[in-house]
């Protein structure tokens, strides 16, 4: 077996630059700064809530 065939490597990202989306501004309590069920933002936005993901996974075959 070749080393390309026995080590594998993936690299990947969501939301590579770590940006978020606009913040709800419809339905806020005043007390919380947060609509009521906790959110900040839009749960339809089209970039996830969290921030950036980013991952690295490899694999060896023996």
């Amino acid at each position: 077996m070749t080393f390309q065939e026995r080590f594998r490597i993936a690299v990947g990202a969501q939301n590579l630059l770590g940006t978020f989306p606009a913040r709800e501004t419809r339905n806020i309590f005043p007390a919380t700064g947060g609509a009521a069920n906790g959110s900040i933002y839009n749960d339809f936005a089209p970039i996830g809530q969290l921030g950036g993901f980013w991952y690295l996974r490899g694999s060896a075959r023996f």
